[in-house]
């Protein structure tokens, strides 16, 4: 609400600004059309030049769920390929929790396990069978 005062702090009139409002849409309904027009047609114009229309070549881009099973096993995901994922810094840092006896053990198994898929003519699953690890041994 307005309050007009006068002078020595003496109220005249309360003016509503709804009462306002209505009486410049009343009075002046051309000014108002035009006016709301041009920023109407101002706004979408900068908005349709200015920013990059979107492809829609793949739907689901950029749309995540919140709050459900799915969304939390995707955050999961993400988190683990993170805190898994191999560069220099995290390989320095794993590899020195390890002493060189337990390196020099891990690196001759997995030779063993290479010597073996080389010298195997059958299909890897048979080549991995208990009884070909057991025999190679």
């Amino acid at each position: 609400m307005l309050v007009k005062e006068i002078g020595l702090g003496t109220i005249v009139e309360v003016v509503s600004v709804r009462l306002i409002y209505a009486l410049f849409l009343s009075h002046h309904p051309i000014m108002v059309m035009i006016l709301t027009s041009f920023i109407s047609i101002t706004l979408t114009s900068l908005a349709l030049f200015l920013a990059d229309i979107p492809k829609f070549t793949h739907p689901t881009l950029g749309f995540e769920t919140h709050g459900t099973d799915f969304s939390r096993r995707i955050s999961t995901f993400k988190i683990i390929e993170q805190q898994t994922s191999v560069n220099e810094d995290y390989t320095k840092r794993f590899f020195r929790r390890f002493s060189s006896t337990y390196l020099r053990l891990k690196s001759r198994n997995s030779d063993n396990i290479d010597n073996l898929s080389r010298n195997c003519s059958a299909p890897k699953q048979s080549c991995y069978d208990s009884d070909a690890l057991e025999s190679s041994r």
